[in-house]
């Protein structure tokens, strides 16, 4: 089991910040730093780091696209 991590945003609050950490992610921002409790929660839910890893795949494949 694992321990409870009060800096977990859980999964309700990384959903509705996924896009913006992604998007800062992308551009070499701290990511991190700026979204602590997604950090957290990415590196201890593997459903969530699913979405996460979807989304940064599909936004780099749409790179260079016009829009």
């Amino acid at each position: 089991m694992l321990a409870l991590d009060e800096r977990d945003a859980g999964c309700g609050a990384t959903c509705a910040a996924l896009e913006r950490y992604v998007e800062a992610e992308l551009r070499g921002e701290r990511s991190g730093a700026w979204f602590e409790g997604v950090a957290v929660h990415l590196s201890r839910c593997t459903a969530c780091r699913t979405d996460h890893d979807g989304l940064v795949a599909v936004t780099k494949g749409m790179e260079g696209r016009p829009t």
